[in-house]
C-alpha cells in the first residue's frame, strides 16, 4: 500500500466509525483525505470494496488477537469457549467499528454476511485445529473433525444472527453457553 491508499485507507476507516458505512461517500473521504475522487477509484472500485478492505485489515488484526487467546486457554474446553465468545466479540468490535447502526445492517446485509461467509474457510480451519489437538491429547472422541468443527460455526453464525437483530447480549452469552454445554456433555444421560 503506497503512502496516498494508506491515507485513503486510513480515513475510511475513521469516517465508517464515526458516520457508518450509509452516510460515509467517497466524496467525503476525497475531501478528507484532499484528493479527487478518481485516486481513490484506482485503489478501490467502490465504496463497498473500500469498506471490504478496511474490514478485513480489523477482522486479520483481531483474528490474531483470537488466536493467542486460544493458544492461552488452559484447556482443550476452553479453548472451544473461548474461540466461540472471542468470535462474537471480534463481530461486536467490527459493528460498533462501522457505526453500529441496526438500520444499516438490514439495508447491506448482503455487505456484511459476505465479508463473513469470506472468512468462514479460516474459521472452520481454526476449529477442526482446536479439535484435532483435543483428539491427540486424549480429551476429544470424534470421528469426522473437520464436520464437527463446521458445524460448531455455522452453529456460532446462527447466534451471529440472532445477536445482529438486537438481542440482549446476556441472552447471547447464555446461548452460546447452552450450545457448548450440549456440544461438550451431550444430551444422552450416561449411565
Amino acid at each position: 500500500m503506497d503512502a496516498k491508499q494508506k491515507k485513503i485507507f486510513d480515513c475510511a476507516v475513521k469516517l465508517f466509525a464515526q458516520d457508518g458505512l450509509k452516510k460515509t461517500t467517497i466524496e467525503t473521504i476525497a475531501k478528507s483525505v484532499k484528493v479527487a475522487k478518481a485516486t481513490i477509484y484506482i485503489y478501490y472500485k467502490d465504496k463497498e470494496d473500500l469498506f471490504r478492505a478496511v474490514s478485513d485489515s480489523i477482522i486479520n488484526t483481531l483474528r490474531a488477537g483470537i488466536i493467542e487467546k486460544i493458544e492461552a486457554a488452559p484447556s482443550m474446553e476452553m479453548k472451544i469457549r473461548t474461540y466461540a465468545f472471542e468470535r462474537m466479540y471480534l463481530i461486536e468490535e467490527i459493528w460498533k467499528g462501522f457505526g453500529g447502526y441496526a438500520n444499516e445492517y438490514s439495508e447491506y446485509r448482503g455487505i456484511f454476511e459476505k465479508l463473513m461467509e469470506k472468512h468462514i474457510g479460516e474459521e472452520i480451519i481454526t476449529m477442526e485445529g482446536i479439535i484435532k489437538l483435543g483428539i491427540k491429547q486424549g480429551v476429544f472422541t470424534v470421528k469426522n473433525s473437520r464436520a464437527v468443527a463446521a458445524m460448531i460455526i455455522f452453529g456460532l453464525k446462527g447466534i451471529e444472527q440472532q445477536w445482529m437483530q438486537e438481542i440482549d447480549k446476556k441472552e447471547m452469552v447464555n446461548n452460546l453457553t447452552v450450545m457448548f454445554d450440549t456440544l461438550l456433555f451431550g444430551m444422552l444421560t450416561r449411565k
